[in-house]
């Protein structure tokens, strides 16, 4: 007992005389097991064993790794200095290699129907070059930024310009609609179209104004314009690092490893309003992190605050939320100041004002929504979506998709833990690491991401994107400070070391490219699509051209959200353009009930199965049963339209339900 006390006094005494962030850094690894073992516990509590058995072989034993990694680190009283030099190679071979291995991926892109296997792998080579440029004892920023700026471009049009229409999450459709209506009347959209943009169409102006001057459609025109735009972040993101941290070399690893994160892979082919307040968020902690004293500086810190007021709704309050964070971070940490107070309240005061005085109709019907009590009497789970067919590859396929989050886990926590216990004064870093901590879980799968009221009510999957960089920082710190403490410690040469970072982070890169757009699919189980072919568009335009408007549609949930904006307004005959009440289904048993169209992609049940039902909670995948349900039903319908992928079918001769 007595031990006990001596050793509780110990650490007591210990503990006085560290940091807060020191006190912190030792708490972290005790605060990784208790994190395990309470989400492996909810998620038993709430029926889902398999998933809380798959989270903790995937997500928590490479966290267990870190949190073991970080108690072995703090016995080591050794301070790792700041530099990042481990090989002396000339830029030139590597650039030659860079230039050679990208024409071969874009010559993979062209030869082949969808995005290849060898492309995946060319591609994966170039980011494991990029990184031994990276560590190379010879400086060249501009040269290495340039590189993973051009990689990302050929990710995003290596997908918006492959397929016939990549949709992602399927809200393009609405922005090209509302893109299309903007263009054809000059103005605007009417507050009957969207409440939520009428007041907010910055972005909108954008695509209709540049596919005015470049005499290229609205499709094209978004894609073509906006990649450009996301490619250049990468230059940006190093900036505010670099001028924050003065570390060349962390700096240009985050913004390669942002260039791969998942999230960053996934919203480079679906650049929409959110995407684009991104970018506005991006250059503006880019010019509060110059942190030059110049009236040019403050003039365009005020104009950026009003374009990512009026570009998206919900990003502003979002960022302002985070830039709050971000400056209690700087008060805890007690770094220079950059985040402001004035600027805060700047932002909120305009946000305010804009909501109340401005955009009365999209403030009131918030309210209206976010108002009633019954929304938080009762916390709601998620549930997955049901499988209904072959769920043989359902194991194989999460394991696959969660292999790039293991790795961010062991090396975020690493780079965080030790930001903490080798803080020093003058270094902003402990800022940037004490903000991921605090929003890691908006980032990481956790209980979190399994509540309606966290997810759908108050949207909490938008914070990924703007936290991004932020997680990139913190994991490129953890290979900075795995490389360091490791490579003297157990191997005799360098070499090795190198070896192993480069297989982990072409691992990470892997599976990020090839599993956050689902096209074609190529280490997990078939999976609905996230584009249309040409065969899919000509079904489409064949209801736009000969189907009655005003008609009722039925099809799967892509379908459903591809003619969902098509609504009628004042402009709609004017402008001849397409209106429909596009509906889901409950039951695809039930399909003949129904009186209207239904909009069948046969091509696309086959292949990796169609979302269908309220909710897009049930996948249909092709099996004996399944296609039986869908025969019966089309047997008592009259088919008008068909092709290889799509069929359409009309069922008008009974009345409405």
């Amino acid at each position: 007992m007595s031990k006990l006390k001596n050793e509780i006094n110990r650490l007591y005494k210990q503990c006085s005389q560290n940091s807060l962030l020191e006190n912190i850094a030792y708490m972290i690894p005790f605060l990784i097991i208790i994190a395990i073992l309470f989400t492996f516990i909810w998620f038993f509590s709430q029926g889902k064993g398999i998933t809380g058995t798959k989270g903790l072989l995937m997500l928590g034993a490479p966290a267990i790794l870190s949190a073991l990694f970080l108690i072995n680190s703090y016995k080591n009283t050794r301070i790792i200095s700041n530099s990042f030099h481990t090989i002396n190679i000339s830029h030139k071979l590597p650039t030659l290699i860079f230039i050679f291995l990208y024409c071969l991926s874009i010559i993979a892109l062209l030869i082949n129907d969808g995005r290849s296997l060898s492309y995946f792998i060319l591609l994966t080579t170039i980011y494991s070059i990029i990184f031994l440029q990276i560590i190379s004892k010879k400086d060249a920023s501009s040269l290495i930024l340039i590189e993973i700026s051009l990689c990302m471009l050929n990710l995003i049009y290596g997908v918006v310009f492959k397929y016939p229409l990549y949709f992602g999450y399927t809200d393009i459709f609405y922005h090209l609609f509302i893109s299309k209506v903007t263009y054809l009347t000059g103005f605007v959209i009417p507050a009957e179209l969207s409440l939520s943009y009428t007041n907010f169409p910055l972005y909108h102006i954008l695509v209709a104004e540049s596919s005015y001057l470049t005499g290229v459609d609205i499709q094209n025109t978004l894609f073509l314009i906006t990649a450009p735009v996301f490619s250049i972040l990468v230059v940006f993101v190093y900036y505010v690092f670099y001028r924050s941290t003065e570390n060349s070399k962390i700096s240009l690893l985050t913004s390669m490893l942002f260039s791969v994160s998942p999230v960053v892979v996934t919203y480079g082919a679906y650049i929409i309003t959110r995407t684009i307040a991104f970018v506005g968020f991006i250059i503006i902690l880019y010019l509060i992190y110059a942190n030059l004293d110049k009236m040019i500086t403050r003039a365009l810190l005020l104009l950026l605050s009003f374009f990512l007021l009026l570009v998206h709704q919900v990003s502003f309050p979002q960022i302002l939320f985070l830039l709050i964070i971000l400056g209690l971070c700087q008060h805890i940490t007690q770094k220079r100041t950059y985040i402001r107070y004035e600027y805060i309240q700047y932002l909120s005061l305009i946000l305010i004002f804009y909501w109340i005085y401005i955009s009365v109709g999209f403030t009131e019907n918030l309210i209206d929504i976010y108002a009633h009590s019954e929304l938080y009497e009762t916390v709601i789970v998620l549930e997955g979506s049901i499988i209904r067919g072959d769920t043989s590859q359902a194991i194989w396929r999460n394991l696959i998709d969660y292999l790039d989050m293991s790795i961010f886990i062991f090396f975020s926590f690493i780079g965080i833990g030790y930001s903490f216990w080798n803080d020093k004064k003058k270094i902003y870093t402990p800022v940037f690491t004490l903000f991921s901590l605090i929003v890691l879980p908006l980032f990481v799968p956790n209980p979190l991401q399994e509540l309606w009221q966290t997810m759908d009510l108050f949207r909490f999957d938008r914070f990924m994107l703007l936290i991004s960089p932020f997680m990139a920082f913190a994991m490129s710190y953890g290979v900075f400070t795995f490389y360091k403490h490791y490579s003297k410690a157990y191997f005799k040469k360098k070499s090795v070391m190198i070896i192993l970072l480069i297989v982990s982070l072409s691992i990470f890169t892997f599976i990020s490219i090839t599993t956050n757009i689902q096209d074609e699919n190529m280490l997990s189980s078939q999976a609905p699509r996230e584009y249309f072919t040409e065969e899919e568009l000509a079904g489409f335009s064949h209801v736009s051209n000969f189907v009655p408007f005003q008609s009722q549609l039925y099809s799967d949930y892509f379908t459903k959200r591809y003619f969902g904006p098509y609504k009628f307004f004042n402009g709609s005959n004017m402008y001849n353009l397409p209106y429909y009440d596009s509906n889901e289904i409950d039951k695809p048993s039930e399909i003949s009930k129904y009186s209207g169209y239904w909009i069948m992609r046969d091509k696309a049940f086959s292949q990796g199965g169609l979302y269908i039902g309220p909710g897009h909670n049930e996948l249909y995948i092709k099996s004996k049963e399944t296609n039986r349900i869908f025969t019966n039903n089309f047997k008592q319908m009259n088919q008008i339209y068909s092709n290889p992928h799509i069929s359409i079918y009309s069922n008008t001769h009974i009345s409405s339900n």
